[in-house]
């Protein structure tokens, strides 16, 4: 592969070639018209071959040799956004293929793109089917040499048919030189153009060695050499370089003998050449360390008094932060992974952190939001995140990103009201598999994972010193390895069969604890009301049986603090504020009612369509279909692109709708008919999915159906129907429980991928008609459902329950 990159220079050379033949303008006369450049014989050809444009530099995001991509690109790896600058960032996007053995690594661009062919021709691709005509297009011949280049700037120099000298023209780059020799085939001026190359000219090789010709038959040479030898160049581990990462932080044994024992041990390199390991119990070996350029490759020498790293070690392959060295003995070959370690690196990866994420559910803190009551996000695979307040059972959609830059792994989120506050890129400063710590300028952002059913051994589905039955049909415990192990615990009292600090009953009948001399002393804990052996605020039972406090005079007093709707602390007919803002009253279900509330169904509701182009992300709403079940007969909405265009009553968007980015954030202004003046705002998410890709089977649809009961989180963004159950029963019945209601209808499924797989409902009145119609599972998993019906674009997130 070629070493440098070409250059995007557009020059013209048309002005170099508008020649006069005045005799006072001949710089000199010379006999050289053996080493003229003839158009399109063979040195002319191979240097337009070597200055073509290289495709293949960057084929690791395109695949194809015969075009390159403009840099800057922002593209999608494996759900991380990262923005590729310089061809050196090419190695992120390798470094992210090779993070899991087990994954399928996906590419995404963000388009539109500018791709680059090899005679430099810029063309704007638009999708990602455009861009796939040009690789399909593409083949292994395009005449490109990619081993060899020109060391710049040469020069050529002009003659007139005397062959006198008239202009001499300078070459700073390969697009430069790759226009000069087509100038040459095809003069716009008409005529030929009579050009040599000044010598002596050097070349640079893939390898790194230079040579320097001094005529046409030596450069001819030098450029096929190259071209042969093409296949045969391997990279080369320079000594200066290797140096240079050695010395930078310190390393640490990531493989020895493909096995991890030696994970803890820690080589420091000094510039003086003093090494240092640390192993993992702090002992400390000390020697040195050389490098040594030998015919077979670059050696690390290592003198050392531990004699596993002690000797001469090949290094077959390096990187900035990864080398692999490999040591021959008699009869065996030792092989080391060494990994760079600096204090500011962050112990997880972009991609762990997105995969952590999508892990169970994460609990937050922030100085940006009080939040006193147990809210929790829920990172789902497709970028959006799911906020749930789990006192009310209110959640609310937003979009998240993990995105890659040199400054760090970022989370960014866009969330909706009352939780864009939180609208920032939070960068990683600290990570682990169930905390992160986050921050934005002086704003910070604790994320706590918590998991339910997360056992120690999930095979056993128990934890580590569990109960469990030997198979000798005694009672044991679960051991570390996740075996049941035979109980032969000794205790430290064996004749109370009880441990130190166990509690114990006393001799006066209160409850104690088991001291160092094995006997049940007396807990000296002072109680508020030592009688009732009880803190002042303690709960107590009255004489009447009721449950009550204990109060300062340490009495049970009667609780006469309990309201209707506790998670208000408030009664039924007390005043509230709902979502918007408008007073009203708690009702006996402690929902809060607004006599007449024009604006009571709508809300912050997202919009999905299925994406009809392949990785396309862009498509045509029915911007209507966000209020769909909402009545109009007192209302008119408009919708925006921004908040103040909404608040302004400016610049309404027409639907149906084309979005510009996926997801879109846009917004409405619902006011009243014939009243302006008052009104709400909301926000909406627009967001484009690729429904052809999901590999559920029909079968697979009806036994995650059948399994438990399902939830149906979101209706349409609404979350009016979060407290309904459904249950899919084994015989096409389908029971929906939830707001006061039990309705029963039918079920089926039909399809299969790659058409898709559809869940029929039908046969339910009231409430529930909304659930039916054909319903596309555009997503699949055990826990969660996205059904779309194709007939109005309506959505349906459900979400498994399972008792």
């Amino acid at each position: 592969m070629k070493t440098n990159f070409k250059h995007l220079i557009i020059l013209s050379l048309f002005a170099l070639f508008t020649f006069t033949s005045c005799q006072n303008e001949v710089i000199e006369v010379t006999d050289n018209s053996e080493e003229t450049i003839a158009p399109n014989s063979a040195v002319a050809n191979l240097m337009r071959s070597t200055a073509s444009n290289d495709g293949s530099v960057d084929d690791v995001l395109d695949s194809a040799n015969c075009i390159s991509v403009n840099l800057p690109v922002t593209i999608i790896v494996n759900n991380i956004t990262i923005t590729i600058n310089t061809l050196e960032d090419l190695e992120i996007i390798q470094e992210l293929f090779d993070e899991y053995g087990d994954d399928e690594d996906v590419l995404e661009f963000l388009f539109p793109i500018t791709i680059i062919l090899n005679d430099y021709t810029p063309i704007v691709i638009e999708n990602y089917e455009q861009l796939q005509n040009f690789i399909d297009e593409c083949t292994d011949d395009n005449d490109v040499i990619e081993c060899v280049d020109f060391v710049y700037p040469i020069s050529f120099s002009i003659y007139n048919s005397d062959f006198q000298i008239i202009d001499t023209v300078i070459i700073e780059n390969d697009e430069a030189l790759y226009d000069f020799l087509e100038e040459l085939e095809n003069n716009p001026n008409g005529g030929a153009i009579l050009a040599s190359l000044n010598f002596p000219v050097s070349l640079v090789y893939a390898n790194g060695d230079i040579v320097e010709v001094n005529s046409n038959q030596e450069l001819e040479a030098a450029i096929n050499a190259a071209e042969v030898e093409c296949d045969d160049i391997v990279d080369v581990c320079h000594a200066d370089e290797v140096a240079m990462y050695l010395t930078d932080c310190f390393w640490r044994i990531a493989a020895y003998n493909n096995d991890n024992n030696l994970d803890d041990y820690e080589l420091y390199f000094g510039e003086d050449g003093l090494l240092t390991i640390i192993a993992g119990n702090n002992v400390v070996y000390n020697g040195n360390w050389s490098l040594d350029e030998t015919d077979a490759g670059l050696v690390l020498v290592l003198d050392t008094d531990w004699q596993d790293l002690n000797g001469n070690w090949l290094i077959v392959d390096c990187d900035d932060d990864r080398f692999e060295l490999i040591q021959e003995t008699t009869g065996a070959i030792a092989e080391v992974v060494i990994e760079r370690e600096c204090e500011n690196d962050l112990p997880c990866s972009a991609q762990e952190v997105n995969y952590n994420l999508q892990e169970c559910v994460w609990y937050y803190g922030t100085n940006l939001l009080n939040n006193v009551v147990a809210e929790h996000f829920t990172f789902t695979t497709n970028g959006v995140v799911i906020i749930t307040n789990t006192a009310s059972n209110e959640t609310y959609t937003g979009m998240y990103d993990v995105v890659l830059t040199d400054a760090g792994v970022f989370l960014v989120l866009d969330l909706p009201e009352p939780y864009s506050v939180l609208n920032h890129e939070w960068k990683v400063v600290e990570c682990a598999d169930h905390f992160f710590h986050l921050i934005s300028g002086d704003n910070y952002l604790l994320l706590e994972q918590e998991c339910q059913n997360e056992f120690d051994c999930p095979d056993l589905q128990a934890n580590v010193g569990d109960d469990c039955e030997t198979a000798s049909g005694t009672i044991g415990f679960i051991n570390e390895n996740c075996e049941c192990q035979e109980n032969d615990t000794q205790f430290d009292c064996p004749d109370l069969q009880a441990n130190v600090g166990d509690d114990c009953e006393t001799a006066n009948g209160t409850i104690g604890f088991i001291n160092e001399n094995c006997e049940c002393q007396e807990n000296n804990t002072q109680f508020d009301c030592p009688d009732l052996q009880a803190n002042i605020g303690d709960d107590c039972q009255t004489a009447n049986g009721t449950l009550g406090f204990v109060n300062e005079n340490c009495e049970c007093q009667e609780d006469d603090t309990q309201f209707d709707c506790p998670d208000y602390q408030a009664n039924v007919g007390d005043p509230c504020e709902n979502p918007n803002g408008v007073s009203g009253f708690l009702n006996e279900n402690c929902e809060c009612v607004v006599d007449n509330d024009p604006f009571e169904c709508f809300g912050n509701y997202a919009l999905t369509v299925c994406d009809d182009d392949v990785i396309d992300g862009f498509a045509a709403f029915d911007l209507n279909l966000i209020f769909a079940n909402c009545p109009e007969d007192n209302v008119q909405y408009n919708f925006y692109l921004t908040i103040s265009d909404a608040e302004a009553q400016v610049n309404p968007l027409s639907s149906p709708y084309t979005n510009v980015s996926n997801p879109q954030t846009i917004y409405s202004r619902v006011s009243l008919a014939g009243d302006p003046n008052v009104f709400e705002l909301y926000e909406h998410q627009l967001i484009v999915e690729d429904c052809g890709q999901d590999a559920c089977t029909e079968q697979d649809v009806n036994n995650i159906l059948m399994e438990c009961d399902w939830i149906p989180v979101s209706v349409n963004g609404s979350n009016d129907f979060n407290t309904v159950h459904m249950t899919f029963g084994p015989n096409q019945d389908l029971v929906i429980e939830g707001n006061g209601e039990v309705e029963t209808g039918t079920w089926n499924t039909a399809g299969n991928p790659p058409d898709g797989v559809y869940i029929l409902i039908s046969g339910f009145n009231s409430q529930f008609q909304v659930f039916i119609g054909e319903w596309l599972v555009a997503e699949c998993s055990n826990t969660e459902l996205v059904l779309i019906n194709n007939a109005n674009d309506n959505q349906i997130i459900l979400q498994r329950e399972c008792n």
